[in-house]
């Protein structure tokens, strides 16, 4: 079951976060007549516990996920693969004090914006990827 969508700024990616903690993600094809053909881009699962926010940046090179384990996730809209940090960990720096309830990009793709179940605001700032 589905539990949030997001779809990128370009319009033609959408992304489904899952109630078994996966995220589906299809590639989105608008024909000239109004139909739309949706195409299975990439399946993963990312967390134990379900997703319950997921946003693309505003710039489309990533797509963060924030999971009820208190984990935020980024992934490469491009790779479909989860942005590593210098210690080889997945990126997302600390951990909230509990679940992910929301969670947004700056206008410039440079840092996110968490809240969770304990009413907590956390800042993480992206790092730099070349």
């Amino acid at each position: 079951m589905g539990r949030s969508v997001a779809m990128n700024h370009a319009g033609n990616e959408i992304a489904l976060g899952m109630r078994d903690g996966s995220i589906r993600v299809y590639h989105v094809d608008f024909g000239r007549d109004g139909t739309a053909k949706c195409q299975l881009k990439y399946r993963q699962k990312v967390s134990k516990e379900w997703i319950e926010d997921l946003k693309y940046s505003p710039n489309d090179k990533y797509l963060a996920i924030g999971s009820h384990d208190n984990k935020i996730y980024v992934y490469s809209s491009s790779k479909g693969s989860v942005i590593k940090s210098k210690s080889g960990k997945p990126y997302g720096g600390g951990k909230s004090t509990s679940f992910i309830t929301h969670l947004d990009w700056t206008e410039d793709s440079s840092a996110i914006r968490t809240t969770d179940g304990s009413y907590e605001i956390l800042y993480y700032v992206m790092p730099r990827i070349t």
